[in-house]
């Protein structure tokens, strides 16, 4: 019987490959195989097969509401093995087959399972991978969008696409369909998607792309993450005062996004924090002109951000724009060194809010330190704060007024996941469904 379960792997595989479904129709077939195959031997008990079937069950991990109707199998199997009847016979004919049908019930509820996902809780009860082929010597394939492809419209079970080390040249959109995807990659600076659009450019119908479509990577689904991976965009820097010289590395819109060890490099505009509430911990961010911008509400844990500013550039640049946004960039126990002379942040909105605790800022962060972009009323509208931050640049008597260093209780709203409200969704905190 171990050969037996052996044989149902692939249909395991092809679970988590693609839909699941798909997957259920091939382990239907399967199951029938072994039905007949164990019917012609007519010395195999019936509860060997039905045992060989609930492992498989199990190997499927299924969320914990299929636990009872897995139990009434094993109850079913346990019964069958007090008569023992054998395969070849008419009872254990029935019984086997009574028994494969039910197992591929539960995998089919499973499989058509559309419903919402409660607030706060995983949804991936059933996970199906997809993983990227190995890219040597290959041109013109994409397989990262072509794993995307597969994945079926508004799915509510998380897809972990696996994307081997390698340099992946593509431009990938993930649009508001498809939620509860992740980006697992073999490390950071191992698996690479790079492409080179600036704003400057037009796509095929002869539309300019402008800054959101420059992107490498741009995501407008919910609850995504990713691990290990880097973001590239390779247009060059752009020289000072060029116009639609931005390069997005990768846009995040979608609500509810992480992401750990992962790296991001280009120049203007690297990192569009475009909107929704996203977490970054121990991440690389590279960039010269406003290489974090956007009206996100973010916290940024244990990063590193890289200057690669010619002369001058900027790190930050978010655009809260009404007092009754919840937005901001939040930076704690993050790194910044680099080229050039930078300032922390400038006020693209009319309300923005940059705060940075417990970082370390290297000698090029300009005295002044922040900018109004222009817009002196800015100056007593935005929030724009330091909590004991450390190093040459974290201080000086040049700067701004308008600036504050923030008190305790003034930074606490910063300081937690809190400010995202991470505890209700980042995968390290939310409570994960049982598994059979």
């Amino acid at each position: 019987m171990e050969d037996f379960y052996h044989n149902m792997e692939p249909s395991i595989g092809r679970l988590q490959t693609s839909a699941a479904c798909s997957g259920a129709i091939h382990a239907a077939g399967l199951l029938r195989q072994g039905w007949q195959t164990l019917a012609a031997a007519e010395t195999c008990p019936v509860s060997s097969y039905l045992l060989a079937c609930i492992k498989w069950l199990h190997s499927l991990r299924l969320h914990a509401s299929f636990r009872s109707p897995v139990l009434l199998l094993h109850i079913v199997a346990a019964s069958a093995s007090s008569k023992e009847p054998q395969m070849g016979s008419a009872l254990g004919m029935r019984c086997a087959g009574l028994f494969a049908f039910a197992a591929l019930a539960i995998v089919g509820f499973a499989c058509a399972d559309t419903s919402e996902p409660s607030q706060g809780e995983f949804t991936t009860w059933l996970k199906y991978m997809s993983d990227t082929s190995d890219n040597d010597a290959v041109d013109d394939v994409a397989p990262v969008a072509e794993a995307l492809d597969s994945i079926p419209l508004k799915s509510t079970h998380r897809t972990i696409i696996h994307i081997r080390a390698g340099v992946y040249k593509e431009k990938i959109v993930i649009n508001e369909t498809k939620h509860y995807i992740t980006f697992l990659g073999d490390g950071m600076n191992k698996t690479v998607i790079t492409w080179n659009d600036t704003a400057g450019d037009f796509d095929d119908q002869d539309v300019l792309l402008k800054t959101y479509r420059s992107a490498t990577v741009g995501i407008s689904s919910e609850w995504f993450i990713a691990k290990g991976v880097t973001f590239v965009n390779t247009a060059p820097s752009p020289p000072a005062g060029a116009i639609l010289r931005q390069a997005v590395a990768l846009r995040v819109t979608g609500d509810r996004a992480a992401f750990y060890n992962c790296s991001f490099y280009g120049y203007q505009d690297t990192l569009y924090d475009h909107r929704g509430r996203h977490y970054f911990e121990n991440c690389y961010i590279q960039g010269s002109i406003d290489f974090i911008f956007g009206n996100g509400r973010s916290l940024y844990r244990s990063c590193k951000l890289h200057v690669v500013a010619d002369t001058f550039g900027s790190l930050t640049a978010q655009k809260r724009n009404e007092t009754k946004m919840h937005t901001g960039f939040s930076f704690v126990d993050c790194h910044v060194d680099g080229t050039g002379i930078i300032y922390l942040g400038r006020a693209w909105g009319n309300f923005s809010r940059t705060v940075y605790s417990y970082t370390y800022f290297s000698d090029i962060i300009y005295g002044p330190g922040w900018s109004d972009f222009g817009f002196p009323q800015r100056q007593q509208q935005v929030l724009f704060g330091q909590y004991h931050c450390y190093g040459p640049g974290a201080s000086s008597p040049e700067r701004v007024p308008w600036a504050k260093y923030l008190s305790p209780e003034e930074v606490k709203p910063f300081l937690s996941v809190g400010f995202i409200n991470g505890k209700k969704w980042l995968p390290h905190y939310i409570k994960k469904p049982k598994f059979t």
